[in-house]
C-alpha cells in the first residue's frame, strides 16, 4: 500500500499516540498510529438525542412530556372504549 505524508498538529498527533496505546495495551500487540487513525475514522458514531439537538428549548420538558404522553397511551390500550 502507498503512503503518503499528512501535516497533523501535535495535539491530534498526541491523542493518536495516546489512541495506539490503549490499542496495544488492549490487543497485547504493536499497534501503529495509521491503524488507530483507521480505527478513529470507522468506528461508528454514537446516537444523538433529543436532548443532544441544540435548537429546541427546553428539550428536556420536552423528552418528559413525551414520556408521559407514551405512558399514558399505553395505560390506554386496555380500556373499552365507552360508545
Amino acid at each position: 500500500m502507498a503512503t503518503k505524508t499528512v501535516k497533523i498538529s501535535e495535539e491530534n498527533y498526541r491523542q493518536l499516540t495516546s489512541i495506539a496505546g490503549e490499542m496495544q495495551r488492549d490487543e497485547g500487540r504493536s499497534v501503529s498510529v495509521d491503524e488507530a487513525l483507521r480505527m478513529v475514522l470507522t468506528r461508528p458514531t454514537p446516537k444523538k438525542s433529543l436532548l443532544d439537538l441544540p435548537k429546541i428549548k427546553n428539550a428536556a420538558k420536552l423528552a418528559d412530556a413525551i414520556e408521559k404522553a407514551y405512558k399514558e397511551s399505553r395505560s390506554d390500550m386496555g380500556r373499552k372504549i365507552p360508545w
